[in-house]
């Protein structure tokens, strides 16, 4: 009878048995599937078959490696050709990512700051490649122990520990408390802009001057998504800063002029709106500054132009409708 103890001390013999194999055969013989069992060991009622190279990516793929399998040449080629060799390029030195990671006396790296080392800074990263790094880490005992999702921020902490629990309750408290930089420099930049913009007042010295900054340097898509302004307000922004420069004060302000309505003109705008056949008084929706009830138009702005329209003998065509707002 084998105890349990035994069969483990045993399953453990034969794994780096199988390992020492491995070593001695050719290079060519590594990753190549092997027929026949290689040894045969028959303990009691136990039987156990070793192959070359399936039982090892087997057994790797499930249990994974350790930190001190880093420098085993033989588990991390198997690895690399289990889940890096189809989805990245042949040119990267993914091997600097592990020897560096070896190096720094933190086990704690942020994986796209620790990828700079080996990509190019303005290198863009597919889904599929990151997805295989990710399986590649956790196939080498690596944990991401990132407090936040992905709305937060694109940046991912990684621990190569065996345990853990440490590191992510340490990142945990660094972030809750504020002291964790998760923002990139372009996120930095675009809060900084919406809050100058949202602090302004409207108008011409205010939120159209803060906005010609960037105006002809970013897209219609780019500062809408960014800032939550209307197109309208972009327009209005690229246009003072050809005529201005960006951010510059206003070289010749708008002259406004405001006239009232006569008496008259009120008293019949007043009389068009306290006539029922014009207008549907609402029963429930009052007006805010005025409490008085909201008047709806029965006609579309077409019809009232056409409603009020005159033609003078000389063929001149005027109508004396105004949709105008009055408030008091």
């Amino acid at each position: 009878m084998i105890t349990q103890a035994s069969s483990s001390f045993l399953s453990r013999a034969y794994y780096w048995l199988e390992l020492f194999e491995l070593s001695l055969l050719p290079a060519r013989a590594h990753f190549k599937l092997a027929r026949e069992p290689l040894s045969q060991f028959n303990c009691g009622s136990a039987r156990l078959r070793l192959k070359s190279s399936s039982q090892l990516v087997s057994r790797l793929s499930s249990c994974g490696a350790l930190l001190t399998d880093w420098n085993n040449e033989i588990i991390i080629e198997h690895l690399y050709e289990l889940y890096l060799k189809r989805n990245i390029r042949r040119s990267v030195e993914w091997r600097q990512v592990f020897q560096n990671w070896m190096q720094q006396k933190s086990h704690i790296i942020e994986l796209y700051t620790h990828f700079c080392e080996i990509y190019d800074l303005d290198y863009k990263f597919q889904e599929r490649e990151l997805h295989a790094w990710r399986m590649m880490l956790r196939a080498t005992g690596c944990t991401n122990i990132t407090p936040y999702n992905k709305d937060v921020s694109c940046n991912k902490f990684w621990t190569n520990v065996p345990d853990p629990e440490k590191d992510r309750k340490t990142i945990a408290k660094l972030y809750k408390e504020g002291l964790l930089n998760v923002n990139s420099q372009a996120d930095t930049l675009w809060n900084c802009f919406r809050n100058s913009y949202n602090a302004n007042s409207k108008g011409i010295d205010g939120k159209m001057r803060i906005l010609s900054i960037i105006a002809e340097n970013f897209t219609y898509k780019e500062i809408i998504e960014q800032l939550e302004v209307s197109p309208n307000s972009v327009s209005m922004a690229r246009k003072h800063s050809r005529i201005n420069g960006p951010g510059c004060p206003a070289l010749e302000k708008p002259v406004i002029v405001r006239s009232k309505m006569s008496e008259v003109k009120e008293k019949e705008f007043q009389l068009f709106f306290a006539d029922k056949a014009n207008v549907n008084m609402s029963f429930y929706k009052m007006d805010a500054k005025t409490q008085m009830p909201v008047l709806y138009l029965k006609d579309q702005k077409s019809a009232l132009w056409k409603k009020f329209s005159a033609t003078y003998p000389n063929r001149m065509k005027r109508t004396s409708f105004m949709y105008v707002s009055l408030t008091k």
